[in-house]
């Protein structure tokens, strides 16, 4: 009897250290969890360019999803988005949904574009009575070079990069990072790693992201596969808990 515990010990503990070798800390299999209808998971990276989209562009998908004939639920889920929010939205005016449009930012903006505008409709007025631009920019304390642009009519008061969006410090590592967390790496690891690569940004942008990608729950899709079957991710150690 004792022999026999002692060889059910020493097997359990080679299969334990075979294991190790072979499965990495977090391991993929296919999920076989049902899901509710129009409750698709989505990965990390969409729920943050989710988060980051104007309510504008929020609306402009939103119109999108409704002529693919999805419903109200799929839509938030789909946009991140809480239903109550959802319904202020659609129940707005288009009056009232273009001033909600309107950020403080872009106020400012349209309000420089005015200014600047006017200030080259000054130079334009100087230069048809008969001001040269040596004269227009001595009256109006701008640079001559300056003067010169003012007064081609191809001039756009809008800077050709406004409403253009850059891209965060850590978008060219987000697919490392899910790597590194899809193979059970540490928050800290993955940042030393990663400035090995050229990242100059806050610990702190590293620890949300981190964080966020957790949040997402077990069942996802693996992005390293084609076929986007959805898994699940199961814990090596509670592996080898049913030896």
């Amino acid at each position: 009897m004792s022999d026999r515990f002692h060889l059910l010990k020493n097997l359990t503990s080679h299969a334990k250290e075979y294991l190790k070798k072979k499965l990495k800390p977090q391991v993929l299999i296919q999920a076989t969890i049902e899901e509710y209808s129009g409750k698709e998971t989505v990965t990390i990276n969409q729920a943050d360019k989710n988060r980051k989209l104007t309510l504008k562009e929020k609306y402009e998908k939103i119109e999108k999803l409704i002529q693919e004939g999805k419903s109200k639920t799929t839509i938030c889920l789909e946009l991140n988005m809480d239903i109550r929010a959802y319904d202020k939205l659609m129940k707005m005016t288009p009056e009232e949904r273009e001033a909600s449009f309107q950020t403080k930012k872009m106020a400012v903006h349209d309000e420089k574009v005015k200014q600047k505008m006017e200030l080259i409709n000054e130079v334009r007025e100087l230069k048809k009575i008969g001001y040269n631009n040596q004269e227009i920019s001595r009256r109006t304390e701008l640079d001559r070079k300056t003067v010169t642009r003012y007064l081609d009519e191809n001039f756009n008061p809008v800077h050709a990069s406004y409403g253009k969006k850059k891209n965060g410090v850590l978008t060219p590592y987000i697919k490392k990072i899910d790597e590194y967390l899809e193979n059970g790496i540490m928050g800290s690891e993955i940042e030393k790693k990663i400035r090995e690569m050229g990242y100059n940004g806050s610990s702190s942008t590293i620890r949300h992201y981190v964080t966020d990608w957790k949040k997402q729950g077990k069942l996802y899709y693996n992005r390293n596969r084609e076929d986007g079957r959805k898994t699940e991710t199961i814990e090596r150690k509670n592996i080898f808990k049913l030896l």
